[in-house]
């Protein structure tokens, strides 16, 4: 979230999460779930994570299903993913206010993660397709990226593999931002209903 440009705040994580599988890869995607492959993605305030976990054996499918999401993915519904993340971390106004203040404290009102990872947070132009391309663009390219292989494998096949994936896959990610977080002194009460005075 750091490295989002003024006014889009939120787009990291829709660039992150609403990546979805490219849509000529629907063979390939019935595959990965055959074989009990599956992927997810975690965006946090320093780095976005997109995982493939499945039995070793099926490495090539489990590569190929990376592929499909972190090099070749693209964007649906922007709009829609927001609204659904949305109700989905729905905080109710108190909650919100103590996780902002703590956050305000923690690295000071201007700094771009006081804000990040709150979907309620988000501008309507981290919504827009161009605005998360050009971050996707921006970020998510392999001279950025560590990938990481765990399990009982055999490491000279798995290079092959890696080879045949992600080989002829280039590409410089813009220079990340760095800013100091500035802690602030800040207080914050609110009044809670309860069956003791």
């Amino acid at each position: 979230t750091a490295d989002e440009p003024a006014g889009e705040r939120g787009v990291a994580m829709v660039a992150g999460y609403g990546l979805q599988p490219y849509a000529a890869s629907a063979n390939d995607l019935i595959e990965l779930g055959m074989t009990g492959g599956d992927f997810r993605t975690d965006v946090t305030s320093d780095h976005t994570t997109f995982s493939v976990t499945g039995l070793a054996v099926y490495l090539d499918q489990l590569l190929g299903g990376l592929n499909m999401i972190a090099r070749n993915g693209d964007y649906d519904d922007l709009h829609e993913l927001a609204r659904r993340e949305r109700a989905a971390h729905r905080i109710d106004a108190p909650h919100l206010a103590a996780d902002l203040s703590w956050s305000f404290a923690l690295y000071g009102y201007d700094h771009p993660y006081a804000r990040g990872g709150v979907w309620q947070e988000i501008d309507k132009a981290a919504t827009d397709a161009r605005a998360v391309r050009a971050f996707r663009q921006a970020y998510y390219q392999p001279d950025d990226a560590t990938l990481i292989i765990a399990g009982g494998f055999d490491p000279a096949l798995a290079e092959r593999w890696i080879e045949h994936e992600l080989g002829d896959w280039y590409g410089h990610g813009a220079p990340g931002t760095t800013l100091p977080a500035r802690m602030l002194p800040l207080a914050y009460a609110t009044p809670e209903a309860s069956s003791l005075l």
